[in-house]
């Protein structure tokens, strides 16, 4: 209704996203394309205020501009067109998802590096899946990572026997490493494991250091570590 009678809404934007959602949900990707498109066309920017004085409600900019870039590259990584949903994720850098919830950033980031991912792999270059999402392999602080994590067992299953991957997994936590930074001041330590060469930040949620810390209680924190992580999970279930 408004998009046919009121092209020059201030709401347009806002149905057109909408509707192309609605049109992904429905299976009508050539319409959905056509809706993200005219917002990807239009002259709005991603600065718009959509919400004043809502309380708790942290995400106020429009993004229209995103989250048009990021369900386009959707739709051509359903149809593998995976060149063509590159150059839609490569628009989300100059159309950046705006938030103040650092949680949302960190969701939206990690959405972001498995739409790469999977264009890689569609582009049969596992590799650079690899390296854009082993990072967030343990990393599940602010953000649901099971997704990526699914990725990554899928590609080093096809690369290494089950067993030894998890021995390496396993081994990789018993050499648990502490890197000591001054910031501003105080000695911070920071955590972490290097598996398959990749250097990963373990997150020690308790607040005494490491190293005042029994060596019986170190081993069974970080085997409860190791064990709560999806990964390890896959790795013993499947």
């Amino acid at each position: 209704m408004v998009i046919n009678y009121y092209p020059n809404s201030k709401l347009i934007n806002r149905a057109l996203a909408n509707k192309g959602i609605a049109e992904i949900e429905l299976k009508e990707y050539e319409k959905a394309k056509e809706s993200f498109m005219k917002i990807m066309n239009g002259s709005d920017n991603d600065d718009e205020i959509i919400h004043k004085n809502k309380g708790l409600e942290l995400d106020i900019y429009a993004n229209y501009k995103n989250i048009a870039a990021k369900n386009l590259s959707e739709i051509y990584i359903l149809e593998e067109n995976y060149n063509e949903a590159l150059k839609y994720l490569e628009l989300t850098k100059k159309y950046p998802y705006k938030t103040f919830c650092g949680n949302d950033y960190w969701s939206d980031k990690l959405y972001v590096k498995k739409l790469y991912a999977k264009c890689y792999l569609g582009l049969g270059d596992t590799t650079k899946a690899l390296d854009l999402l082993m990072p967030h392999l343990i990393d599940d602080r602010f953000s649901d990572n099971s997704e990526l994590v699914e990725i990554v067992y899928q590609i080093l299953i096809k690369r290494y026997w089950k067993d030894d991957l998890k021995k390496k997994f396993i081994d990789a936590f018993k050499k648990l490493r502490v890197k000591t930074v001054n910031e501003d001041g105080m000695d911070v330590e920071y955590y972490y494991i290097t598996f398959l060469n990749y250097e990963l930040e373990v997150f020690w949620f308790d607040f005494v250091s490491i190293h005042q810390i029994s060596k019986e209680k170190r081993k069974n924190m970080v085997e409860n570590m190791y064990k709560n992580k999806k990964f390890y999970q896959l790795l013993e279930n499947n």
